[in-house]
């Protein structure tokens, strides 16, 4: 009899977005399927918590008071980041075996919280800044990031992750490997076969699902300018609904309340096992990145993927369908080569929609299908994970997990005062 190997997804995290997701989606697609005993690594009332099925998985609860072990000869995951900023009170058996995954474009990149803005905005800026001031948490990142290369250890969700993560760093990645963020695909909706025409009193519904943050918040405002701009020129009414909270919320409805020409709806959530079909009764065009594109996309639901930027957006924003864009991107940050005038303005994209509804959607969730499909990359993962050669006890012994005295001090007083 095969043993199922334990692998332990590690995010804990409170709010929301789309790392609980990915992992609650393929840790449970594969235990249903048999192939692996899954658990979640998370606050008790975090994101996964709340989301996994207890019939597939079970949760290893994080504290930020007590230390948390995972047994050896385990398999863990974890969101790409700096070694410095890995969980402090994780206890992992030295066997275990380590798999990152690059879910962010800046996961890897070290930002001291009062520069973050400036490095955000600027990669030049950030060279110079890991040539001086910061050239040893550079030299780490690199040390630790050639490791995870040497024994297959890091994947990366699309290209964009990638390409951020080379240009900053100044590091070419040799061979990497891709897995796209899954998601369980519907082959029985009926959506993509639903011809939609707009005007006559019928308005053209759009919707953005996501967090409401500072790299998502830009092209957002972006977007309600452009809707309350060409309104007068299209001959449909536009309505949208923004679903998601966010640090950057009260700054976007500030936005909105000042566009008379369209009417805007916010609605902080809706539960994950109702979102479907919220969004098929109520949505004819999404607008999103991350995870939410494919979970729109994947309904047959047309769908244009907006990119990110930690600064205003340009007017000459390129918008583009979800099922025109390559290397599995959910989002890039957003550059010159994103800016190109009238041949991807949002009007062009919108009347596109009203000649022939049926053809977007199809190829929405054709899309999905073919780049996507839990079914179809949630062996190829497992595949990669059984196969690292990370091991904890290596990383450590290289002191590749070293925290630096800031860090150490501040484990050092936390360990004295939970054994005290």
């Amino acid at each position: 009899m095969i043993t199922k190997p334990n692998v332990y997804f590690v995010f804990p995290y409170r709010g929301i977005g789309g790392v609980p997701v990915l992992f609650v989606r393929i840790g449970e697609y594969l235990a249903k399927i048999g192939l692996i005993r899954a658990y979640f690594v998370d606050y008790l009332d975090g994101a996964m918590a709340k989301m996994r099925d207890p019939n597939l998985s079970e949760l290893l609860a994080y504290s930020d008071d007590e230390f948390v072990s995972i047994p050896n000869k385990s398999f863990v995951v974890f969101q790409s980041m700096t070694p410095w900023s890995i969980f402090p009170q994780l206890k992992i058996g030295s066997c275990s075996h380590i798999l990152f995954w690059n879910c962010h474009p800046l996961n890897l990149i070290p930002m001291p919280p009062g520069l973050r803005p400036l490095m955000q905005r600027s990669v030049s800026f950030s060279r110079i800044l890991f040539k001086t001031a910061l050239k040893g948490w550079h030299y780490k990142v690199i040390n630790f990031l050639e490791y995870l290369i040497s024994k297959n250890a890091i994947v990366f969700m699309d290209e964009n992750n990638l390409r951020a993560t080379e240009e900053y760093l100044q590091y070419a990645i040799p061979d990497p490997v891709f897995f796209p963020i899954p998601v369980d695909v519907f082959e029985n909706s009926d959506l993509e076969n639903e011809e939609r025409k707009f005007g006559m009193g019928r308005p053209l519904r759009l919707a953005w699902v996501g967090r409401i943050v500072d790299f998502k918040f830009h092209i957002l405002k972006r977007t309600l300018l452009e809707l309350a701009a060409i309104q007068a020129s299209l001959p449909f009414p536009i309505e949208i609904k923004i679903i998601g909270e966010g640090e950057m919320l009260s700054e976007l409805k500030e936005v909105a309340g000042q566009l008379k020409d369209v009417k805007s709806t916010f609605i902080n959530s809706i539960p994950s096992d109702e979102l479907d079909i919220y969004l098929v009764d109520n949505v004819d065009l999404l607008l999103a990145m991350g995870t939410s594109a494919l979970d729109g996309a994947k309904l047959g639901i047309p769908t244009i993927l907006l990119d990110m930027s930690y600064k205003e957006v340009d007017s000459r924003y390129h918008y583009q369908w979800l099922y025109r864009r390559h290397g599995f991107t959910l989002g890039d940050i957003i550059n010159s080569s994103h800016l190109s005038g009238s041949c991807g303005s949002l009007t062009l994209r919108l009347l596109e929609l009203n000649e022939n509804f049926i053809f977007h959607a199809k190829r929405s969730k054709e899309y999905v299908l073919m780049n996507h499909d839990v079914k179809l990359e949630a062996n190829k993962f497992l595949n990669y994970l059984l196969g690292t050669k990370a091991m904890w006890g290596e990383m450590k012994t290289r002191s590749l997990l070293d925290r630096g005295i800031v860090y150490t001090s501040k484990q050092l007083i936390s360990e004295y005062m939970l054994n005290k």
